[in-house]
């Protein structure tokens, strides 16, 4: 994992040296995130629907040729998971997520796109503390994980202007509970894994027009 994240952060330091055009912008939009969890019915009390969330970043977006662009990404996302049994809370999580997102487009016009990456999540903050009564009395706010890793897909349309519409999905590879919340209810291979979907928009700042302007 530590390499993993070294990778990313030489990708953000390093890429805009080779770019061919690359610009600054914003992506933000809503979070529709659930915690899945084995089939077990063991576990019922646990499951959890999906719930509504909001995320925002920056991004650099990298234009290389005009079937493909790379865009480094920065992002707050606020993800969890909305209990089914009233004896549990929803489960609430704010996340800091570095990002290396592929941008392929089917068209030379650069605007409807493919989109596929890889996120390293860092968890800020958590309510699982509030939930302690619900998991047992010695829970404790280690109880979800600090960290996540996770692969997603989607689709964009940029436009002339430098809005770009887009959705995803993402699925996180690690278990968000820690071992010892579960450890008698759900083994391994039944994990906790964090699953959301993202419908939003980002905007591109094209400096170099800019820059021009204010030169003439």
């Amino acid at each position: 994992m530590k390499k993993l994240i070294l990778i990313l952060t030489l990708t953000f330091s390093f890429t805009s040296q080779a770019q061919k055009e690359a610009n600054w912008g914003i992506r933000a939009g809503v979070n529709y995130s659930t915690i899945s969890i084995g089939s077990s019915n063991q576990i019922n009390r646990y499951e959890f629907n999906y719930k509504k969330g909001l995320y925002i970043g920056a991004i650099l977006n990298i234009q290389y040729s005009d079937s493909y662009a790379f865009q480094p990404e920065i992002t707050y996302s606020n993800q969890g998971g909305k209990a089914k049994s009233s004896e549990n809370k929803d489960e609430n999580i704010h996340y800091l997520s570095l990002a290396a997102t592929n941008k392929f487009f089917i068209k030379k016009d650069k605007r409807f796109h493919i989109l596929i990456g890889a996120n390293v999540d860092f968890n800020l903050r958590d309510n699982m503390i509030e939930n302690k009564s619900a998991y047992g009395e010695d829970s404790n706010n280690d109880n979800i994980t600090a960290i996540d890793f996770a692969l997603f897909t989607g689709l964009g349309y940029q436009f002339d202007s430098g809005l770009t519409l887009e959705a995803r999905y993402k699925y996180g590879f690690l278990a968000v509970f820690s071992d010892e919340i579960f450890e008698n209810i759900i083994n391994r291979r039944e994990g906790s894994r964090n699953s959301l979907f993202q419908f939003g928009m980002a905007y591109t700042f094209d400096l170099k027009k800019k820059s021009k302007k204010i030169v003439k």
